[in-house]
């Protein structure tokens, strides 16, 4: 964990509101407390997605509750931790 001065963490179960149009939900499937940044936006919400999904074919064809989770959320674009560029639906076939 990183530390710095002044630094407060808090743990957070379930869906949080961190600021309007900004929130935390629950995306079980890859690690036990995993969870999405949801950030709304006027196309459709940017989501970063961490390790919920690692290559855009578990986007693509989802298969754990995060995952069909994403793309019940209908995103503009998801960050994945292992990708360098953001995974967009008009790639991909629905689900």
């Amino acid at each position: 964990m990183v530390d710095p001065p002044g630094m407060h963490y808090e743990t957070v179960d379930g869906e949080f509101e961190l600021l309007p149009g900004l929130r935390l939900l629950p995306a079980p499937g890859h690690t036990r407390g995993s969870q999405i940044v949801v950030v709304e936006g006027t196309g459709g919400p940017t989501i970063i997605a961490g390790d919920t999904a690692v290559w855009f074919d578990e986007l693509d064809n989802p298969r754990t509750e995060g995952q069909l989770l994403i793309r019940s959320l209908n995103p503009a674009m998801v960050c994945l931790a292992h990708q360098h560029t953001p995974w967009k639906p008009d790639a991909a076939v629905s689900p």
